[in-house]
């Protein structure tokens, strides 16, 4: 493939990322309050079995 092609795709993949990533934040935005109301329902069953040594 030509120079030109290899830059054509490589702008189109920074595109794509740069698309990925403010779908994420959306996302992450969008999920942080049921994260934090979840939180401590996952936390309690991640953290306390090892805690108590069960």
């Amino acid at each position: 493939s030509s120079t030109s092609e290899k830059k054509c795709l490589a702008r189109a993949k920074k595109r794509l990322i740069h698309f990925i990533r403010q779908v994420n934040d959306l996302r992450f935005v969008g999920t942080t309050k049921t994260a934090i109301s979840l939180f401590p329902f996952f936390g309690a069953t991640l953290f306390f079995p090892k805690g108590w040594g069960w």
